[in-house]
Formats: C-alpha cells, structure tokens, sequence
C-alpha cells in the first residue's frame, strides 16, 4: 500500500510539474506573439533592456523610462544609428590584440559607458533585468510619454563631462542630468 501511495504522489508531482511547464510554455508564447504582433524584435528588446538596467538600475521607474527615452530618441535621430542595438553599442572600435579580424570597443570610448568599461556586462539581479525588460518593451511600444524632452544625452549629476556646455539642459531625473540641441 505504502508503495501504491508513493506512485501515486510521483505521478501527481509529475502531472504539476508537466501542467506549470505548459502554462509557462503558453505565456511564452503568447509574449512572443504580442511582441509580433507589435513588430517589436527580441534583439532590440534586449539592447534596451540591457541599457536601461546598466545606465539606471539603482534609480527608480521614472530614471528608467528616461534612460529608454533617451535611446529611442537617440534612434530617430539622424545623429546616431538607426536600430536600438546600434544606438546602445556604438563605440570607437579597434582591432582585438587576439584576433585582428575582430573589432572591440576600446575602453572608456562608447556612448553608454558600461558597455566598454571592462566589467562583465552579464545582469547579476534577476529580478531588475526582468523590470528592465518590462520596462524597455513599453517604452519601445510607445506607451510611456517621454520624460527627457527629446533629449539626446545625459549624465550623472556627480560628473562634469566636457561636453555639457556645448547642450542645454532639458530635464534632471533622479541622478541624471538630460541635454539635448539647441533649438
């Protein structure tokens, strides 16, 4: 009886476990196919989510949107690349000394300076990549009004980066301050 009974919870634990992946395999699905139908890429979702999450982790929803907004903004303009990932990676590049075929960043030269600032570029909290992702897909789908004034820059407001004199200030957000052209 004892052996009919441990069976029996085996094969209910297993039907579970077979039951939650189907409902995770749905909501899966059923993401991927919103996203199409939206005509959002996974790439991109990716790009700006990884931004968003290095450039303002630690600040809260409305620092977050901003750092999106500003790479969308940067997207639309005709200053900078044309997709989200090409916006997010832009650095000056030179040969790697492994393989000169390769290009890499050269350190401390790109747009946003987590992507070349020798770090690993792997999200260590789970749980704010996944806010970060969120985060990037309602910004991406327009759903989020920009916050920024259309700007195209910004910094931490503990730096004084060369370049700020030559912009106007549009917005302080959190820790950062936002610029963009003179009118």
């Amino acid at each position: 009886m004892k052996i009919l009974f441990s069976i029996l919870k085996l094969v209910v634990c297993l039907a579970i476990i077979w039951l939650i992946g189907m409902v995770l395999t749905l909501k899966i699905a059923h993401g991927y196919t919103e996203l199409n139908q939206n005509n959002l890429d996974k790439v991109d979702i990716t790009c700006l989510a990884m931004n968003i999450y290095h450039e303002a982790r630690g600040e809260d929803i409305h620092g977050q949107y901003a750092v999106g907004n500003v790479t969308m903004n940067r997207v639309q303009s005709d200053m900078f690349p044309d997709t989200v990932c090409g916006v997010v990676y832009q650095a000056r590049v030179k040969p790697s000394w492994n393989d000169p075929k390769v290009m890499v960043p050269v350190r401390n030269k790109c747009q946003f300076s987590w992507y070349c600032d020798g770090k690993s570029d792997e999200p260590k909290n789970t749980e704010t990549y996944e806010q970060a992702i969120s985060i990037a897909v309602s910004v991406m789908l327009g759903q989020i009004n920009d916050n920024t004034n259309g700007a195209l820059w910004y910094h931490r407001n503990d730096v004084d980066p060369y370049w700020n004199d030559i912009y106007i200030v549009v917005s302080e957000i959190g820790v950062h301050i936002f610029y963009n052209k003179e009118s």
